[in-house]
């Protein structure tokens, strides 16, 4: 997902699916859609049960948390073999 980019999600779309032109109605898998909110940052929830939808952009400082924990763990198994 674009970092820059604002996304909103429809919880239906794990049971009804979402239209894909051109391919027609895909069902997104509940793991997957669990994987992007996980992932993102959620500006905005509403509607109700069932028929919500969800506003989200994705995390920009997760790249930098990501390079950060690598970094990390590099350092420790430098230190380790040392």
């Amino acid at each position: 997902m674009n970092e820059s980019s604002f996304y909103v999600l429809e919880n239906s779309w794990s049971t009804g699916g979402a239209q894909e032109f051109p391919f027609g109605v895909v069902v997104v898998n509940g793991t997957t859609i669990d994987g992007v909110l996980g992932d993102s940052k959620v500006v905005y929830i509403g509607g109700s049960v069932g028929t919500r939808i969800i506003g989200l952009s994705t995390r920009q400082q997760r790249s930098a948390a990501r390079e950060q924990e690598r970094l990390h763990s590099l350092e420790h198994r430098m230190r380790t073999r040392i």
